[in-house]
């Protein structure tokens, strides 16, 4: 594969670059009504299926109950620590395979890493490092293939095509694009050497941080949709650009459009939002054909929201989700993928769950043959809910 060194930002003004703000077209609006906010409902009617995935448990393979960050594709599962700096590699069926920790300064080594980015068109996971401002490409299985140079710093990335990377930066970036201003979104097409910006920003706005939020794009067909948490506007990137996609009103205390101008450390945004008692969008940006789900926080708690795209109306907000036909309560999903919603059990929890459930024959077999073999020490338990 030709080698694409980022390297090239720094020449940007001999590229055919192009530098453009989203695209003016009205988003739909999606009304969320925090005023009345149920202490929790069934979720049952909107699931298709599920599956459960217990992560293989040795002396090579422990991981935290909590996942930093936690990337479920077809065939493996990676998890990150960043305390600790390591990625654990396991099978779609939670077999573990191999780890990644780090090595030192010199050429394919390192010594931390800030993002973990998976390309699942040729199925190469990605550490970035940005103290030392490279990438580490491995194959899925965790053998290192190769390093290139990436000066660009971001917070999330994510491939649109095998040609097409977008990336998510919340840091000032004027001087390594060379513009007069900084930019949100940088779209990289590596084929023809073209780097497009999106979401102008000045570098006053961008100096205090960046955000700690491990994944800012949700993959749907062939376009990518874009959220940041404190922004109720969610965009659309396809191969034509930014776009509009859809509006978050909230029917209480909705957070002015200015608010954030002299408040952009993370930290003082969720202070502000949450002394302010504002609404706004935390964790994750879920969408399929028929449904959009997030989380918001509110009143310092965390609650779920779907919406029915279909009904054209919403159908779930509540802090807490339940299966009824299994009499089962569920946690806040941990992430997501493009296809369900990923929930993270502590293997204590998932044995709690089991012992104090009211009846155990209207639980699913596997949950209670993995509970059977289970330990509390062993590694946790991964809950995929396939959406209708």
């Amino acid at each position: 594969m030709k080698k694409f060194k980022l390297v090239l930002l720094l020449l940007i003004p001999i590229i055919n670059s192009c530098i453009k703000n989203s695209k003016s077209i009205k988003p739909f609006e999606i009304t969320i009504d925090n005023r009345n906010i149920s202490n929790f409902d069934y979720v049952d009617k909107m699931v298709d299926s599920f599956d459960i995935v217990p992560l293989q448990t040795n002396s090579s393979s422990i991981v935290s109950d909590w996942a930093d960050d936690l990337i479920v594709e077809k065939k493996r599962i990676f998890v990150a620590d960043f305390s600790l700096n390591k990625i654990s590699i396991f099978d779609e069926r939670g077999k573990f395979i191999n780890k990644i920790l780090p090595s030192g300064d010199g050429p394919g080594e390192y010594t931390g890493f800030q993002s973990m980015i998976f390309n699942d068109f040729n199925r190469e996971l990605e550490l970035f490092s940005g103290f030392q401002r490279k990438l580490l490409i491995y194959n899925e299985n965790g053998i290192f293939l190769r390093e290139e140079p990436q000066n660009l710093l971001f917070q999330s990335k994510k491939y649109l095509t095998q040609d097409i990377c977008v990336y998510y930066c919340h840091v000032p970036n004027s001087e390594i694009l060379n513009q007069e201003k900084s930019y949100k979104i940088v779209y990289q097409n590596k084929s023809s050497n073209k780097v497009q910006y999106y979401c102008s920003i000045s570098d006053f706005e961008l100096n205090l941080g960046p955000l700690f939020i491990t994944s800012h794009f949700n993959k749907i067909k062939d376009s990518l949709v874009w959220f940041e948490p404190f922004n109720n506007n969610i965009k659309t990137i396809t191969k034509n650009g930014v776009t509009d996609r859809y509006f978050l009103k909230f029917t209480k205390n909705q957070i002015p459009t200015d608010y954030w101008d002299k408040r952009n450390k993370y930290k003082m945004m969720l202070d502000a939002a949450q002394n302010q008692n504002f609404p706004f969008l935390s964790d994750f940006f879920f969408e399929n054909n028929r449904y959009i789900v997030f989380i918001y926080d509110y009143n310092k708690i965390n609650h779920l929201f779907i919406y029915d795209k279909m009904l054209k109306k919403p159908i779930f907000n509540a802090n807490q989700p339940l299966i009824n036909k299994w009499k089962l309560p569920l946690t806040m999903p941990r992430s997501v993928n493009s296809e369900s919603l990923l929930f993270f059990i502590p293997a204590s929890d998932f044995k709690n769950l089991i012992k104090y459930h009211i009846d155990k024959k209207f639980l699913p077999k596997q949950f209670l043959f993995i509970d059977e073999k289970l330990k509390i020490e062993d590694n946790p338990i991964i809950l995929k809910i396939f959406l209708k």
